[in-house]
């Protein structure tokens, strides 16, 4: 039985880190609003990590500062490991290396954290956030949009209006598909297989990514239930037929491949576990709004995981969005305004853009096989490492604290 309209000034579809960011923070900035969020999944299943997600998350320096503002750091930081030193090489080539290091910034760069963890401290807190009415395990019937409201039908029972929604739902988007938003995205042509590996050796906060022409590999510090820091998470890219080849073989095989891969700073390798596979694409909205709907996060665009920041992108559109809306909220002015979302979209284009630019460009450049554009990668290697300015560019960049470049997007 449909129950009485119940209105709001903003309906979210999406309880991810996005959607998390996306409501603290508007009802931080402006408590008098009334949000609704819609999650098809159960919070409580969320909470308790029904729903086992081996990937690894990297959380920038300014996302951290996001979720410290938003008092949820101090809950998830035990359960997270600091990011010290990245190392980026060529093909594994030592002389070819790149480094960061902590000393140089006075603060690490980011921290890495397993996704059911997030996912379940985030969902606990959004249940304590006053004004945020919350409709989990919950099924979308019907969206009608009108000039001034929308109206959505959930598990043909409630019945909701507002004047915006945001659709916060990730990459297979429900709201993306149901208003037809026009989406550009391409495939890669490649695979992760995403794991966790224990070794010989602690990592000491240590990240390495190599860069091979069928795909980069990644290690990225993690720590197993005992605290121990002899374990990486894992990323290994590249074609399809061969990440699912390595997924199916037998861990001897796996263990001798990833041998020859590993810095010798870890050690020995002794043990694969938790493997999981998923295609590689790029995908970005044409535009991420129309009349009283907007798109955040994964919803709105997705990239490579070369460099880690998908969240971290996701993150900062969540909080521009919320900071933006509780200012024109102030003002007594529409949220669902085509004016209003335009300025949004406008504000984020540079920094989407370029991390869109940087990720395709990695991807693009460590792909090609000839000697000449090797040494011309070691090269670039070896002078960025003896320019400060370009490395502090680089480490503000992949904190989260930079979004000054410029990218085109190609098919």
């Amino acid at each position: 039985m449909i129950t009485s309209l119940k209105k709001f000034d903003c309906v979210l579809v999406g309880s991810g880190p996005a959607g998390f960011v996306f409501a603290a923070s508007l009802l931080q900035k402006d408590p008098s609003l009334h949000i609704a969020l819609i999650e098809k999944k159960s919070l409580k299943a969320i909470i308790e990590g029904n729903q086992k997600d081996h990937r690894t998350t990297t959380l920038s320096a300014y996302t951290c500062d996001i979720l410290t503002s938003l008092g949820v750091w101090k809950d998830l930081e035990p359960h997270t490991v600091a990011i010290k030193e990245i190392f980026v090489t060529d093909q594994n080539k030592d002389s070819s290396g790149l480094t960061f290091d902590e000393k140089d910034i006075g603060k690490p760069f980011g921290y890495t954290i397993n996704n059911t963890i997030l996912r379940g401290i985030l969902a606990k807190a959004l249940k304590k956030i006053d004004n945020l009415t919350i409709f989990d395990d919950s099924h979308i019937d019907n969206i009608d949009r009108t000039i001034s409201n929308i109206r959505i039908s959930l598990n043909k029972k409630w019945r909701l209006q507002t004047s915006l929604l945001v659709g916060a739902d990730g990459r297979f988007s429900q709201i993306r598909q149901h208003f037809k938003f026009n989406l550009d995205s391409k495939p890669y042509k490649q695979s992760a297989l995403v794991s966790l590996v224990d070794h010989e050796k602690p990592h000491n906060g240590t990240a390495f990514e190599a860069f091979y022409p069928e795909g980069p590999i990644a290690f990225l510090p993690y720590k197993d239930t005992a605290g121990k820091e002899s374990t990486s998470a894992l990323v290994f890219c590249g074609e399809p037929h061969a990440i699912l080849a390595l997924q199916k073989s037998t861990n001897t095989f796996v263990l001798e491949l990833l041998q020859s891969k590993v810095p010798p700073l870890f050690g020995k390798v002794k043990k694969v576990y938790n493997k999981q596979v998923f295609d590689l694409e790029i995908g970005k909205v044409k535009s991420v709004y129309q009349a009283r709907v907007v798109l955040i996060g994964d919803a709105a665009q997705y990239i490579h995981p070369v460099a880690g920041q998908g969240l971290n992108l996701s993150v900062r559109d969540a909080k521009m969005l919320a900071t933006h809306l509780a200012n024109m909220a102030q003002l007594g002015l529409d949220l669902g305004s085509k004016t209003i979302l335009a300025a949004y979209q406008k504000q984020r284009h540079i920094d989407i853009w370029s991390m869109i630019g940087l990720t395709h460009s990695l991807v693009r450049l460590f792909s090609l096989r000839n000697p000449i554009a090797s040494c011309s990668r070691r090269m670039g290697f070896t002078i960025i490492n003896n320019l400060p300015f370009a490395k502090n560019f680089l480490m503000n960049r992949a904190m989260g604290y930079k979004t000054s470049m410029r990218f085109p997007f190609k098919k």
